[in-house]
């Protein structure tokens, strides 16, 4: 698709995404610690929700400057594909 990663530094922009994602998966996995008995009926909603979340920041990093359409789409196929999968695991959690 002849994307490029961001900025100068390859590694810079790779390490940005695991910090962000580190952050991103602590939050996916508490809250569903914290709500699960609330939410235990609405896996699927839990998961769409995160998901939408996504979406709309991908089409906002694209609305921005430096952030391309092919870059938005790439990210949301991303979390279209790990979300769900996330979603399988966490609710797969024993009680804490």
């Amino acid at each position: 698709t002849g994307l490029q990663p961001p900025g100068d530094d390859p590694m810079a922009f790779l390490a940005g995404v695991a910090v962000s994602k580190l952050g991103t998966a602590i939050s996916f996995v508490g809250i569903w610690l914290l709500g699960r008995e609330a939410l235990g009926q609405h896996r699927g909603l839990y998961v769409l929700f995160w998901w939408g979340m996504f979406v709309l920041g991908e089409v906002g990093q694209a609305i921005g400057p430096d952030y391309s359409w092919q870059e938005a789409i790439a990210g949301i196929v991303s979390e279209t594909l790990s979300l769900p999968l996330s979603g399988l695991i966490v609710t797969r959690l024993p009680p804490a």
